[in-house]
């Protein structure tokens, strides 16, 4: 009205100030470096991952083309020991013994799970083993066997380390130190020769690896624990490839 307004101007409009406005919340290059910086990190640390998990893997396949090898081995040196033994059980097998003499595989002996139907194969008795290490067995000969370098008259057999891998539990690897004693230009000769071999659980025998040394004629030798004695074991001593038996003989334990 005129009385608000007595000039009749029209009223003053308010003056607004222009707005300054920052914008705090993005990075700035200092923080696109940092950022940048990390990620290169992470991408470094991923590739060193996958590089391990790569040598993890071709680590797993040798292990578990030796552990397949080793079988082989084991399955021919048990097919021949039992021959020799002339069991009731197939080849590779466990006789579970009284009432029904169920047979199961010989690997499924002392794996922590109950196959016989009598629960046999994890007999305390089975599973303890005669050839642990510190076991020391001896036995006499003759001398004049037909195939042996030294035509040994006493072999003394003592078991130095003994271990199962997680993967085969059922088969100790030992290393066994033999002592040999024989007679040359008419006096008594002591060899001592060191081997790697295995205790079967399942089969209850040592079986010892040719010796560590060059010169010597590739022979193998088993001491099979079947006489109920832990005690006393029957001994073959036989030729690696041909499988052929050079010595049988009697071993007792000795302290």
């Amino acid at each position: 009205s005129s009385r608000d307004n007595p000039q009749g101007d029209e009223p003053a409009k308010e003056s607004r100030k222009p707005c300054i406005c920052q914008f705090n919340g993005g990075p700035d290059d200092e923080d696109e470096e940092v950022l940048n910086a990390r990620l290169q990190e992470q991408e470094l640390l991923l590739e060193s991952l996958e590089k391990q998990l790569h040598h993890v893997e071709d680590d797993f396949h040798d292990i578990k083309s030796r552990a397949k090898s080793f079988i082989r081995e084991v399955h021919a040196d048990e097919s021949h020991l039992e021959r020799l033994e002339g069991k009731k059980c197939r080849k590779r097998e466990f006789n579970c013994g009284h009432p029904d003499r169920q047979c199961i595989s010989a690997l499924l002996a002392c794996d922590g799970h109950k196959d016989c139907h009598n629960g046999e194969d994890e007999s305390n008795d089975l599973c303890d083993s005669p050839a642990g290490p510190g076991s020391v067995f001896e036995a006499h000969l003759d001398g004049n066997d037909p195939c042996t370098i030294r035509k040994p008259t006493k072999i003394r057999a003592a078991v130095l380390t003994s271990t199962s891998r997680s993967y085969f539990k059922t088969v100790e690897h030992v290393r066994v130190a033999l002592v040999v004693t024989y007679h040359k230009d008419g006096a008594i000769q002591t060899d001592t020769l060191h081997s790697d071999g295995y205790f079967s659980y399942g089969k209850k025998w040592l079986v010892v690896n040719p010796p560590d040394i060059k010169d010597d004629n590739r022979l193998m030798l088993a001491l099979i624990f079947d006489t109920g004695n832990r005690n006393t074991a029957r001994g073959v001593i036989f030729h690696e490839a041909s499988k052929d038996v050079c010595v049988k003989f009697i071993a007792h334990r000795v302290d």
